[in-house]
């Protein structure tokens, strides 16, 4: 008899490694230990937890006083912290991002299964505050349309990543400024696009 298998990721900040069996059907759960410095910090939840992602869900461990700030469009909201989540059904699903303001250093454990075949990201005109679907670090000059992340980057495009003090931005005319700057697990990026569009990243475990 053929038998499913468990195949299970562990995932770091820094990087990820993969444990996994004989599988036959494909259901691909992991974990990301989040590690978040004192102060703000540009964080992601890259896999899905399937009962809504629900930040009283996601971060039941945070510190107290730890405030997530959520990009609206034209500023922040606000949800914070002091022994339950102000909003604890508000969500932050696979694809989105957030501001994490911490009192203190802290890891923070994510649990989910990890998202296969075509996902896709969609990018507003003008600001957006995202993630990739997929938990696996990237170079920035991985986000081309050509490239291993398929990032629909057109001339004029801007990346900007938390860097403790302020933004790095990356501006992308014919390839992006900066092409060495990394993209961690668990970390989301703004990106500033004048049109409207979608990312489609496709990735399959075999």
């Amino acid at each position: 008899m053929r038998t499913k298998a468990l195949l299970v990721l562990a995932l770091s900040s820094g990087g990820m490694s993969l444990a996994l069996g004989q599988t036959v059907s494909q259901n691909v759960v992991g974990y990301i230990n989040l590690a978040v410095p004192a102060g703000l910090s540009m964080i992601a939840n890259q896999l899905d937890n399937k009962t809504g992602n629900k930040v009283g869900d996601l971060f039941p461990t945070a510190p107290d006083g730890s405030t997530l700030l959520s990009w609206n469009g034209k500023g922040f909201d606000a949800n914070t912290r002091f022994g339950t989540w102000d909003r604890p059904n508000d969500a932050l699903a696979p694809g989105s991002g957030a501001f994490l303001d911490s009192p203190e250093a802290a890891t923070l454990l994510l649990v989910g299964e990890v998202l296969l075949g075509a996902q896709t990201v969609d990018l507003a005109q003008g600001l957006s505050l995202v993630s990739s679907k997929v938990p696996v670090e990237l170079t920035v000059g991985d986000m081309t349309p050509t490239g291993p992340a398929a990032f629909p980057a057109a001339d004029g495009d801007v990346i900007y990543q938390w860097n403790g003090k302020g933004y790095n931005a990356n501006t992308y005319f014919a390839g992006w400024d900066k092409p060495t700057d990394k993209i961690k697990v668990g970390e989301s990026f703004f990106v500033e696009t004048a049109a409207a569009k979608t990312w489609t990243r496709t990735f399959n475990v075999n």
